[in-house]
């Protein structure tokens, strides 16, 4: 067993133009590692009303810098494996 923590994955999280670094680890969904570190994917009424991260609702979504280029993903489903650069309004 080794004394060394786990790796931590860097997050850059943009929100109305500025951002915030954030991390996770490895594994964990990019809305579990959100939430544990007082963000959030939901806007609006979807605060309250979603499914929990079951993958179902569609409300966590966010977008997701991948090649250059921004695509909208559900955070739920999305793990973190690898920097991660996202934007939430």
């Amino acid at each position: 067993m080794s004394d060394h923590p786990p790796q931590r994955i860097p997050l850059t999280l943009w929100k109305k133009g500025h951002f915030r670094q954030l991390w996770a680890e490895p594994g964990k969904t990019l809305r579990e590692m959100l939430l544990a570190q007082g963000e959030t994917p939901y806007q609006g009424p979807f605060r309250q009303l979603n499914c929990g991260g079951l993958g179902i609702c569609g409300s966590c979504k966010v977008e997701v810098k991948e090649n250059g280029e921004w695509w909208e993903r559900r955070s739920c489903q999305l793990r973190c494996f690898h920097p991660i650069e996202i934007q939430v309004e």
